[in-house]
């Protein structure tokens, strides 16, 4: 989970870049917001390990805006 978060803000850096900080934030948000909705949903593990990925490539847009600021 820590190298998605740490991959993933690879790439919402030039994303932010390109697009500006809000739609970055709101896609990452909405990225979380389902991988959280998978997790609850899912009846096996691997289906929440792929929900927890989701979960911390979606967390990683507001690590990065942080950097930003």
């Amino acid at each position: 989970m820590v190298a998605t978060i740490a991959i993933s803000q690879l790439v919402y850096g030039p994303f932010a870049d390109r697009f500006g900080r809000r739609p970055t934030l709101l896609f990452g948000v909405a990225l979380y917001f389902a991988g959280s909705v998978s997790c609850v949903l899912t009846p096996d593990i691997g289906g929440l390990m792929i929900g927890r990925v989701a979960q911390a490539a979606g967390a990683g847009a507001g690590v990065m805006s942080l950097r930003l600021a």
